[in-house]
């Protein structure tokens, strides 16, 4: 049986359309252990830098894309992250969600996994945005409201990764 629209989810990214068919519930409920090791401890040192920084008002600037302070705490969280987010589970996460996801060639929806590597060589910012934007489309719900926090935290680091000066 072939998953229907309700589904799948699309969107647009850096001038390539994608779209994401939802993982199977297993695979889903293993992510989303990892997921919860992986940014647990980030949106806690998110959460309570701000509140450190910003009392009660903390968790609603966490909220606003620009809020004072924001850019401090998401270093931090990002720092916490990537502590956590190391080379092999960055390469599981982006292996599966590459599996469930079609991105359109043409008048073909090609699987991404099939063409990864030529697909985003030289725009590993691209990378990191589909992937945001891939595990908020299979988990924003579930982690809402830090959906938008979780795709904006990995958007943040691919565009630090992309404009970094190579060692």
């Amino acid at each position: 049986m072939s998953q229907g629209a309700q589904d799948s989810k699309s969107t647009v990214i850096d001038g390539h359309s994608y779209k994401c068919l939802m993982l199977d519930p297993l695979t889903a409920t293993d992510m989303v252990a990892d997921l919860g090791f992986v940014f647990g401890p980030s949106l806690g040192a998110l959460g309570g830098a701000l509140l450190k920084d910003q009392g009660n008002d903390g968790l609603k600037k966490l909220m606003d894309e620009g809020g004072e302070g924001f850019g401090d705490a998401l270093e931090k969280a990002v720092l916490e992250f990537f502590a956590r987010f190391d080379k092999a589970k960055q390469r599981e996460f982006i292996g599966l969600l590459s599996e469930v996801t079609f991105v359109k060639q043409g008048d073909k929806e090609v699987k991404l996994s099939s063409i990864l590597t030529i697909h985003f060589r030289g725009r590993i910012g691209s990378l990191y945005k589909w992937l945001g934007w891939a595990l908020k489309a299979q988990f924003g719900d579930f982690f809402s409201p830090f959906g938008d926090v979780i795709e904006r935290a990995v958007r943040r680091t691919g565009q630090e990764q992309s404009t970094s000066p190579s060692t």
